[in-house]
């Protein structure tokens, strides 16, 4: 009853909110796109003595009904797409997902709605972790959705194969798709990951300081207290990493899948797109971690698109899947060191804040480095870096490789 009534609660509180035209004019254009699909026959009538041949036709209108709910309760609809699992309009927000693809034009259209859906997931799992910290069941509700969107692509893909139809293009097309907006939601939820670790690394560390010293005070029952909270952090942050983790492979997967349905040629042309979104994608992930890249770090890699350029044009796919696996070492040379200088960066960058806001002392700082680095000689390694880089305290750490 009184989940009803918060139901209630809030779709009242969306006649206040604006209707969103531009949220309404990609349904209506979905709609249009269902029904030039789907024409009508020229010649239909309904008898008025047989209300069953009401029923019976009422399937193929259901559609275009639910649509004409939903572009009349536009605010809702609208108002939804911001929610996170758990929240009150989230089922909103995954029905207007569920009509959208149900009444796509095409096959292609569809899959291509269900990427946008699944990189939508990976942005509702940063979020909750950005505001919610770790929670594990709305985690598992997105995640879960996403697995079911990108299953969903890779079955198209299987059944257009399946009735003989040529999917090479299509494939390409739907990988491309897939690294350009899952992949760069899927690098935006690592950062977001990094930053939550580097939070429970530092709370870690002062409750196992107050910990202690309620042990040497004899405040036995407390400082169980606290070990309870210690090992809750700890399983909060192999969570993180774990699930990480598993949504990149299961994306990588989906990928293969996608890749085993191409020919030569398409795999070929979808290692080069690859090859250049990556770089874009590390370009982008070094200037959000404060690391500057020089215009030299990237000439081997570019080298070695133009060769495979060359070699796809001259037709010889084979080589161009040779010189894919030369350029991917190298990338995967950049990104680590990225990652490295990344990581050092968002820890200070926290700690920083934390300085900022407590006032507290350099002491503080180099204990709270301490934890974030697990590193005995963290105060050595520190040193070091402001020797060799330069480093402003309102900043992070500037350094170019």
């Amino acid at each position: 009853m009184f989940k009803k009534y918060k139901t209630i609660k809030e779709l009242k509180k969306l006649k206040k909110k604006p209707v969103n035209t531009e949220f309404l004019a990609s349904f209506r254009n979905d709609l249009k796109d269902y029904m030039s699909y789907h024409p009508a026959r020229q010649e239909m009538r309904v008898p008025k003595a047989k209300p069953s041949f009401v029923i019976s036709n009422l399937r193929y209108a259901l559609p275009l009904i639910v649509g004409v709910i939903f572009l009349g309760a536009g605010g809702a609809a609208f108002a939804s797409q911001g929610s996170l699992p758990g929240e009150t309009l989230y089922p909103v927000k995954i029905l207007t997902e569920d009509i959208r693809t149900s009444i796509a034009a095409s096959p292609e259209s569809k899959a291509e709605l269900h990427i946008t859906f699944a990189s939508r997931r990976i942005q509702e799992v940063k979020e909750i972790i950005n505001e919610k910290g770790v929670d594990e069941g709305t985690i598992e509700v997105a995640y879960s959705r996403l697995q079911k969107d990108l299953d969903e692509v890779t079955a198209i893909v299987e059944a257009q194969t399946e009735k003989g139809i040529e999917v090479d293009a299509l494939a390409v097309k739907l990988d491309t798709l897939i690294d350009s907006e899952v992949n760069i939601s899927k690098n935006s939820l690592k950062r977001a990951i990094k930053i939550r670790k580097a939070a429970l690394r530092v709370e870690e560390n002062e409750l196992r300081a107050e910990i202690t010293t309620l042990k040497d005070a004899g405040e036995v029952e407390k400082s169980e207290r606290l070990e309870v909270r210690l090992r809750t952090i700890d399983k909060n942050r192999k969570y993180i990493d774990n699930k990480e983790r598993e949504i990149r492979s299961f994306i990588e997967q989906k990928e293969e899948t996608l890749a085993r349905s191409m020919s030569d040629r398409g795999r070929a042309q979808r290692n080069i797109n690859r090859l250049r979104q990556e770089k874009l994608e590390l370009l982008k992930e070094a200037r959000e971690g404060g690391v500057q890249i020089s215009d030299k770090t990237f000439s081997g890699l570019d080298s070695l698109i133009q060769r495979a350029e060359n070699e796809f044009k001259a037709k010889n796919f084979s080589k161009v899947d040779s010189l894919t696996v030369t350029a991917k070492g190298d990338l995967g040379a950049v990104e680590s060191t990225i990652e490295e200088i990344g990581e050092l960066n968002v820890g200070l960058e926290y700690v920083l804040e934390e300085d900022a806001e407590q006032d507290s002392d350099t002491s503080a700082i180099d204990a709270e480095i301490d934890a974030i680095t697990g590193d005995d000689e963290s105060d050595i390694l520190l040193d070091e870096l402001l020797d060799e880089y330069d480093f402003d305290d309102s900043s992070f750490l500037n350094i170019s490789i």
